[in-house]
Parts: C-alpha cells; sequence; structure tokens
C-alpha cells in the first residue's frame, strides 16, 4: 500500500494502479486476518444458540464453549510456538475445532442429561451421573476422534508444506480438544453438581413430550419398513455421483478468488484492460551451442513464436531479446520501418549489440547467447486457463529448430502446474484415509464384511462431494480439496454412535429392527444438534471475502448435511438386517469360567470365537418356573445352557408330566425343532437360568460373517446329536435285551 500511495505522488494527474503476486499475497493475508476476527465471535453466537435451545441449561451453554475456546487456543500457542502461519488453508484450523469440538462436547453433555432421566439406583452405583455418561460416552468418542484424526494425518502426507502443516495442526487441535472434553468438562459437571431441578430449565430430560424423538420413531421405523428402497435410493445417488466424478475440473481462482469491488481486483482488471494482461509468465530457451541465439534462423523462430504467442487470445503482448535486436536494426538504419527485421549475417547481429548492449538486455539474454527468454502478459483468471494455455505453447515450441529447447515458466504457471498434483495429493490423503478407517471398522466389528458395511454410510457423503463437484463445475483445488478428507473423519462419528448404540438396543429390544429405531431415538437429539452445530460452523466460512474459503465452508455444509441424512435413513435400514459385535463387547462379555470345556458347543474356538458366538445369536435370562415351550409348539430354534438348571418331560399317556432329563450348564435343548420345526418336549427352568438361544437365522448369520465359526459349531452340534443318537440307540438295545 506505501508502493501506491508513492506511486500516486508521483503520477501526479494520472491513475495509478498496483498488481503482482506479492501484492496479492499481502491483501490475502489482510482480507484472511479479517475474516477470522469476524467469523469466531459468529461461530461462538451460533454454539452458544445451538447448545441453549439444546439444554436449556447455562451449564449446558457455558461448558462446551469454554472446552473448546482453551483446546483452540492451545492449538493457536503451538502455531505460535513453531512458527506456523495463517494462510489460506490453515486459517480453516480454528473455525473447524470449534464446530468438531463443540460436536464432542454436545456428546457428553446429552448423555449427563441422559443420566440424570435414568434410574438414580443405577446411576448411584455407576458413581453418579457424571460416571454414568462418561461410561457410555467414553468409547464412541475415542472411537470417533481417532477416526477424526485418521482423516488429518492423511493431509500430512501431502507434499505441499500448506497443506502438511493444516493435517499435523489438526491432530494436535482435535487430541486436545478430545482430551479436554473427557476431563475438563466431567470435571466442572462434578464440581457443579446435579442442577436442582430437572425440568425444562435445567436440559432435555424432563417429564415435557419429546417431539424430536417421536419424530426420529417414525423415520426410523418408515426407514426400517422400507429397508430396500432406501438401499436402493442410496446407489442411485451413487452411480450419479459417479457419473459427475467424470466431469470435474481442477483449478484455483486467482483473482477471481477477490470479489470484484476489492481494489485488489479492480486494479487487476485495470492494469488487464489498459497493458493487454496483468498475469505475466516466462518462456526460458537454452540450447548446448555458443552464440545459438545471435543465429538468424533461430531468432526468427523466436519472432514466429511470438506472432503466434500474440494470435492467442488470452495472451496481451509478448517481449523477447529478438525485439531488441529488429529495434537496434532499424535504428542503425535510420529508423527505416522496413528495417524492423532480424538482419540476416550472424556478425552484424553481434555489431548491433556491441554498440546497443545495455543492463536490460540482460534480463533477455546471457553472454554466451545460448539462453534468452520471451516474456509473455496474459489475462488469465484461473489456474486452469493458464495451464490449458501452458500446454499449448509447449506443444508449439516441438516445432523449434535445431537443438533449442524450451519451457513455460513463473509463479503463475508453476501454480497452475502444482495444483493438478495438490489435486491427487488429495486424492490420495483421501483413499489413504478411507483405508485406515476402513480396517478401525474391521477390528472394531470383528468382521472385514462388517467393516465394508460400516463404511458405506461415510463413503456415500463423500462420493456425491466429488459428484456435485463434477455436475456445478464447482473446481478441485488445494482449499475444496480437504473438504473429503475433512468432513470423513468428521461424518464417521455419527455413524460410530449409531453403530455402537444399535449394539445395545439391539439386544435389549431382542429384535434388529427395533433396535434400529429404538437407536435413531436415543441418538437422534445430540446427532441432530451436532450436524446443526457442524453445519453452521462450516457456513460461517461463506460470510468471507475470498470465494476458495466460501466454496469450502458451503461444500464442507452440504457434505455434512448429507451425512446426517444418511444417518437417520440409510443406516437404519442397512442395521435393521445385521447382527453386530464390537471389539469390546467381546473383550467384556463373560460366558463363566472355562467355557470352551464346560459348553460343549465351544470346543474347538478361541475364547474370541465362542463370545462372538453368544454375541451374534441371543443370551436370555428367564425366572425360575418359567415354561420355554410346550410339546407340539412350532419353533426354530435350541437352548444351551449357560447357567443354571431346566427340566425337559414329556406326557404319558395317561396324561400326567414324565421328566425326561436335566439339562445344565452346557446341555443342548431343543435341537430337533432347530430342524425338524417343531417341538417333541416341555422346556422349563428349574431356578433362574441364563441361556444362549439359537434359530436358524442366528445359524445362518454366523455361516455367513463367520464362516469357520460357524462350520465348527454346526460340527459340534452334529457330534452332540450324533451322541444323543448314539445314547437312545444304545437304552433301546438295552430295553430290548431286557425283555427279550
Amino acid at each position: 500500500l506505501r508502493m501506491l500511495e508513492l506511486a500516486r505522488e508521483a503520477s501526479g494527474d494520472a491513475e495509478a494502479f498496483i498488481s503482482g503476486t506479492a501484492y496479492m499475497r499481502a491483501a490475502n493475508s489482510r482480507v484472511l486476518r479479517g475474516d477470522l476476527l469476524s467469523m469466531l465471535p459468529t461461530i461462538f453466537v451460533i454454539m452458544a444458540v445451538i447448545a441453549l435451545f439444546s439444554f436449556r441449561s447455562p451449564r449446558g451453554v457455558a461448558i462446551p464453549l469454554l472446552t473448546i475456546l482453551t483446546a483452540m487456543l492451545w492449538t493457536l500457542g503451538l502455531m505460535a510456538a513453531f512458527d506456523i502461519p495463517l494462510n489460506l488453508v490453515t486459517t480453516i484450523i480454528p473455525i473447524l475445532l470449534l464446530t468438531v469440538g463443540f460436536a464432542y462436547s454436545v456428546h457428553v453433555i446429552a448423555d449427563y442429561y441422559r443420566a440424570l432421566g435414568e434410574d438414580p439406583a443405577e446411576v448411584a452405583s455407576a458413581g453418579g451421573p457424571v460416571a454414568w455418561a462418561l461410561h457410555h460416552v467414553s468409547a464412541p468418542v475415542l472411537l470417533t476422534v481417532l477416526t477424526t484424526m485418521v482423516g488429518f494425518l492423511a493431509l500430512t502426507l501431502s507434499q505441499f508444506p500448506t497443506v502438511r502443516e493444516f493435517g499435523l495442526v489438526s491432530v494436535f487441535g482435535v487430541a486436545a480438544t478430545a482430551l479436554l472434553t473427557l476431563t475438563f468438562s466431567p470435571a466442572i459437571l462434578q464440581l457443579l453438581g446435579a442442577p436442582a431441578r430437572h425440568g425444562k430449565d435445567a436440559g432435555p430430560s424432563g417429564d415435557r413430550p419429546d417431539r424430536m424423538s417421536g419424530w426420529f420413531a417414525r423415520i426410523g421405523q418408515y426407514s426400517v419398513d422400507h429397508r430396500s428402497g432406501m438401499l436402493l435410493t442410496g446407489g442411485l445417488v451413487a452411480l450419479l455421483s459417479f457419473w459427475g466424478l467424470f466431469r470435474i475440473t481442477v483449478d484455483t481462482h486467482l483473482i477471481t478468488n477477490f470479489s470484484v469491488e476489492n481494489p485488489v481486483r479492480v486494479h487487476f482488471e485495470a492494469i488487464n484492460e489498459h497493458l493487454e494482461g496483468a498475469r505475466p509468465f516466462t518462456i526460458a530457451f537454452q540450447s548446448e551451442s555458443d552464440d545459438a541465439f545471435v543465429d538468424p534462423e533461430n531468432l526468427r523462430a523466436l519472432v514466429s513464436l511470438q506472432r503466434w504467442l500474440e494470435d492467442q487470445p488470452e495472451i496481451g503482448g509478448t517481449t523477447s531479446f529478438a525485439d531488441y535486436v529488429m529495434l537496434l536494426n532499424r535504428a542503425f538504419h535510420d529508423d527505416d520501418p522496413e528495417r524492423l527485421r532480424i538482419p540476416d549475417d550472424p556478425n552484424l547481429i553481434k555489431q548491433l549489440l556491441l554498440f546497443g548492449e545495455n543492463d536490460e538486455l540482460e534480463d533477455y539474454v546471457d553472454s554466451s547467447y545460448r539462453n534468452t527468454l520471451i516474456r509473455v502478459r496474459s489475462n488469465c483468471r484461473t489456474t486452469q486457463e493458464i495451464g490449458l494455455l501452458a500446454d499449448r505453447i509447449e506443444d508449439r515450441m516441438t516445432r523449434l529448430p535445431g537443438d533449442i529447447r524450451g519451457g513455460v515458466t513463473g509463479n503463475t504457471v508453476v501454480l497452475a502446474q502444482s495444483i493438478d498434483a495438490i489435486a491427487n495429493g488429495q486424492i490420495e490423503s483421501l483413499s489413504i484415509a478411507i483405508g485406515f478407517i476402513y480396517m478401525i471398522f474391521v477390528i472394531l466389528f470383528t468382521s472385514f464384511r462388517m467393516g465394508l458395511l460400516a463404511l458405506i454410510p461415510n463413503a456415500l457423503p463423500i462420493l456425491l462431494f466429488f459428484g456435485v463437484l463434477g455436475l456445478t463445475g464447482v473446481p478441485l483445488n488445494a482449499t475444496t480439496g480437504l473438504v473429503a478428507c475433512v468432513v470423513l473423519g468428521i461424518a464417521v462419528d455419527d455413524t460410530i454412535h449409531f453403530m455402537t448404540r444399535f449394539n445395545v438396543e439391539a439386544r435389549e429390544q431382542v429384535d434388529e429392527k427395533a433396535g434400529a429405531v429404538a437407536t435413531l431415538v436415543s441418538i437422534g437429539r445430540p446427532v441432530t444438534v451436532t450436524s446443526i452445530g457442524l453445519c453452521l460452523g462450516f457456513l460461517v466460512f461463506t460470510t468471507g471475502e475470498l470465494r476458495n474459503q466460501a466454496e469450502f465452508g458451503a461444500l464442507a455444509a452440504f457434505v455434512l448435511a448429507t451425512a446426517w441424512l444418511v444417518d437417520i435413513t440409510i443406516t437404519p435400514a442397512l442395521c435393521s438386517g445385521m447382527r453386530i459385535v464390537t471389539l469390546w463387547d467381546i473383550l467384556n462379555y463373560d460366558l463363566g469360567k472355562d467355557f470352551q470345556v464346560s459348553i460343549p458347543i465351544f470346543h474347538g474356538l478361541s475364547k474370541t470365537q465362542a463370545r462372538i458366538t453368544a454375541l451374534m445369536t441371543r443370551v436370555e435370562t428367564h425366572p425360575a418356573n418359567t415354561t420355554l415351550c410346550r410339546a407340539g409348539d412350532i419353533g426354530d430354534s435350541l437352548y444351551v445352557v449357560i447357567d443354571g438348571e431346566l427340566r425337559v418331560s414329556i406326557k404319558a399317556k395317561n396324561g400326567r408330566k414324565v421328566e425326561i432329563s436335566r439339562a445344565k450348564r452346557g446341555d443342548v435343548v431343543g435341537e430337533i425343532a432347530l430342524y425338524h420345526g417343531k417341538r417333541t418336549a416341555d422346556i422349563e427352568t428349574v431356578g433362574s437360568a441364563r441361556l444362549l438361544r439359537f434359530d436358524r437365522d442366528n445359524l445362518k448369520r454366523l455361516r455367513r460373517r463367520y464362516p469357520r465359526i460357524g462350520a465348527q459349531v454346526l460340527w459340534n452340534l452334529s457330534e452332540t446329536m450324533a451322541d444323543r443318537l448314539a445314547a437312545a440307540t444304545s437304552r433301546e438295545i438295552e430295553l430290548e435285551s431286557r425283555f427279550a
């Protein structure tokens, strides 16, 4: 700006304009600082309003805001300590952390208020509402933090320092946010104690009707009832996105990144108009031979190339060493216009240069005349235009004579050429992130197939993002390319919360479909609140002046809204047809002491495989004297006794009930109905009993997801039935011999 002031002072009545890469970078920095200072307060107000609407209590507002503010200050302190600047990419970090951290805090506060509405005895046994909330939310929050960090860590593989810095700082910020969410927030809640009232002024756990829960119940039921239609819709969206994927353009805004009223753009457009191009670049030439560029043939080739360049619509003018030689030739021939050409004799050219050489000439040719250049003024406004022009120029230069080689260079061209590398790097980072998240799902759900199914609700919004880029013409560049990795890490959060909660609800409801609906009712509020907060947080970027950031914010908000829609429609439909087993279920599930030995159906299985088998079926607890089934009933299940005792009896011809056996730990009863479909005896509990209930669907699912486990279980069942058949045959032979 000082340079512009000096130019205006020196120009008198003439207009003065300034442009160039350095000036644009300085202007970018000023705009970014101004936007950040206005966006941060806006984000805080939005988060406060959402928290107040959701929890209707001062602590529900203050604690999340205080947590995310502390995490943001830690992160900015890290950036200052390591001299990481705020630029077009890293300036996203503070607002990103505010929105992501708010989502984590909402889940903790929501579970805290949920604890206040639970059975007081159960909550007290867990250590109080804070401990109860942490018990329920810690595992999914830690897992979501891990997946979010994976998304950002993938960006550290980029070859561009700015993108790497963004990834590293974001990883630190997310980790700090999670640490504070699981320590600082609960500590404040514990210090404050339970609120005096649990009604409308103390959170969402009061007695008032919850319209949102009813709404989610209806959505969940519709999704479950129309499962095929929901999955088909998702497939059609994926196909449409694939079509758009191949229409993506790789580009970044240069001067068009600024609004038309911004002085930077006003000055650029004025220079572009008056000087026929404000975007300079250079074409460099070199030869292995000395004096190559005092050869008339080579100089005429440069002049021919210049004429071709000036015929291109993107180019306003060119200057070169050949121009200087032609001007000298005309000057030494009484300024004859006919002499504005390259002399035929190379010695004459050297003589002209001997008299006309000056310091400016050194900018165009070296002393050995082996290297020279052409300076070009272009009116290109985007890197795509520059890249296409550079390709045409490179193609035209293949017609240069002799050993002359050339290339297009300059800050603008290098930036245009790097955009492709940036875009490809972002896609590579995204692929790595998806691979890591898939492996996390595989470990969590102990199945490659289940890991793939869990990935679907998260991959669909990302695929839609790329489809939208292609269908709308929004370019893929360094800023918009961040959306996919950023959103992937965040969108996984809701899916994990859904699936881990579904794992509990499906067992409590003893039905996957009912479990899917109950899960959506349970997590619908916090997932919706966090999604609204995230979308509004990213939409704040659209209020900034720079177009790249506005596109980033709009796209991120759109993809997150899509991810939320997928999680409340397609995810319940997907889960309603499957049984989920998570890693911590396997680690924590108790089948009693030495269960692989005492329960024959688990013979040949490892402890992990045996627990998977139990979790894939149903574990039921029945009080004493409960009738499980009667002879003649239709059924397709068998029971394995884990704890307790069962009485198996039949009715004699005289109507009296005759006990034929007692089943204790490890025994199997009802196996005939599994295959035959009809009960042949009465089964009832003697005392309280815990049973493993297998039916045909359980076994089919086990064979499909874990074929080795399923094969071993079926083998063990076959051995059990063979032993019983052999025992029955032996008794029959014994009776026949006794009465023979």
